[in-house]
């Protein structure tokens, strides 16, 4: 357990509402409580659209305050990427057989889009809708916590937004026919060429193997370096990309037949087509 004096306060006011979203990062708040935010407000931002916070005199922002050790901290400024710190002034509430009880006003940290970013490209954070995954994140935290009725309402209830694929919208790697052309290998064969070059990286997506060169660096060389020779769909689904509709798997023979397509096609969407492959 973090020394008090260790502790930070850090109003979540996106995806990290969720406890299962922060947990899944290995981070365990040692207090959570709704809490206001005066002279800003909600918005969605970027085409994937993600919450961000912005002035806007007479508008409140609510949020959950976690309190979290500087190192937690840290962590979330290394997935923070589009977004940097400021300190603001928040004030912590309970509510109670729809009674709301506000504390003291503390000192706490908020993530808002960079401007640095904004400057170099204005259509960067335009406001686009939410998904329909992203969203039911922010509202299932929401109901968790008990932040202010009038503000989900307003906020998360009552919004656009971007609804999921159906089944047959869903797109996926197609193997080639069975020609004989490409190697069947065990996921124990595939470790073992992950470690034949250090630029060269295999890992498994379900039932296919992917193989990267690195070289030269790209967007996504961290991420990938670190998932070398796993099984993705289960870092994607256990790890990272939380889905309310799913659940967290244990292992990965608990993704369903359906979750693992929705994390193939979220693979394409987001990491290959487009991006990889520029």
């Amino acid at each position: 357990m973090a020394e008090m004096d260790d502790m930070v306060e850090y109003l979540a006011i996106g995806s990290m509402m969720n406890k299962v979203s922060l947990n899944i990062r290995g981070i365990y708040p040692v207090d959570s409580r709704p809490a206001c935010l005066p002279d800003y407000e909600l918005f969605f931002g970027k085409k994937e659209g993600f919450a961000g916070a912005r002035r806007k005199k007479g508008k409140e922002l609510h949020g959950v305050l976690h309190r979290i050790s500087r190192r937690d901290l840290a962590e979330l400024d290394s997935i923070e990427v589009w977004y940097i710190r400021e300190k603001v002034e928040v004030t912590p509430y309970r509510t109670q057989s729809e009674v709301k009880t506000k504390m003291s006003k503390v000192e706490a940290n908020v993530y808002v889009f960079n401007p640095e970013f904004l400057t170099k490209d204005p259509e960067l954070f335009s406001e686009n809708p939410p998904s329909e995954r992203y969203l039911d994140i922010l509202k299932e935290g929401a109901a968790f916590y008990g932040l202010d009725k009038g503000f989900v309402d307003t906020y998360l209830e009552n919004r656009n937004f971007v609804p999921r694929k159906q089944l047959f919208e869903l797109r996926r790697f197609i193997i080639p026919s069975e020609d004989g052309s490409l190697p069947a290998w065990t996921f124990e064969e595939m470790k073992m060429k992950d470690k034949e070059e250090e630029d060269t990286v295999f890992l498994a997506l379900n039932e296919k193997i992917l193989r990267f060169d690195l070289r030269p660096p790209c967007e996504y060389t961290k991420m990938i370096r670190k998932n070398r020779a796993k099984q993705w769909a289960f870092e994607i689904a256990g790890k990272i990309r939380y889905d309310p509709k799913f659940g967290v798997p244990a292992t990965y023979l608990d993704i369903t037949k359906e979750q693992r397509l929705y994390v193939e096609d979220m693979v394409l969407d987001s990491y290959i087509i487009g991006e990889l492959n520029n």
